[in-house]
């Protein structure tokens, strides 16, 4: 399995890329966001995927776009090229939020995903961008229980909370004063 790439590039059209690794060119499909020019030097970390009549390698900046890639090929209805045209559409952390949050518009304002594999992403990703990433989200319910039950007694429902989540700034530490914060903004 190819896993990592490190060349130069000796060709690129549109979504391909030849990488050029000394005696060796791999052509790798990348985001077309991925501004990579001829002549210059680039890492990817990729994604091999191999089927009885088809082999693909597809190029990432970055471990955070070939980890959520993943987990949307986990999706039913979701293959390589619907993927790609995902991670393609924005930046990871507003393609995770919109998962976290259920934000269906999102993902069928991109060209070939519709209502009913949105609606899959969210409900099967969900769980999995809460639990594998919170490293980027500020704030979880797994980890601050509290917040999200005093909340909960005062008559805010789960989505509304899950909304701002990822608003709530890094430095706000204990649970009174994410609460607060909480009050203030779920208003808005």
């Amino acid at each position: 399995m190819i896993s990592y790439i490190e060349g130069k590039v000796i060709y690129r059209k549109n979504s391909k890329v030849i990488i050029n690794t000394g005696f060796l060119g791999y052509g790798v499909i990348v985001s077309p966001k991925l501004e990579f020019r001829k002549n210059e030097n680039c890492k990817l970390f990729t994604y091999h995927n191999v089927r009885e009549n088809l082999e693909e390698l597809y190029g990432f900046s970055s471990t955070e776009e070939l980890e959520l890639f993943e987990l949307l090929l986990l999706v039913n209805g979701v293959g390589p090229k619907a993927a790609m045209q995902i991670i393609s559409s924005s930046e990871i952390d507003k393609i995770k939020n919109s998962i976290f949050s259920g934000d269906a518009v999102f993902f069928t304002m991109i060209p070939g995903i519709g209502k009913k594999v949105a609606g899959k992403i969210i409900l099967e990703l969900k769980s999995k961008i809460g639990i594998l990433e919170n490293k980027d989200m500020t704030m979880t319910f797994s980890e601050d229980d509290e917040v999200f039950d005093t909340l909960s007694t005062l008559g805010y429902k789960k989505h509304e909370i899950e909304k701002i989540t990822h608003k709530i700034p890094k430095d706000i530490k204990t649970t009174e004063a994410r609460v607060k914060w909480y009050l203030k903004n779920l208003s808005k």
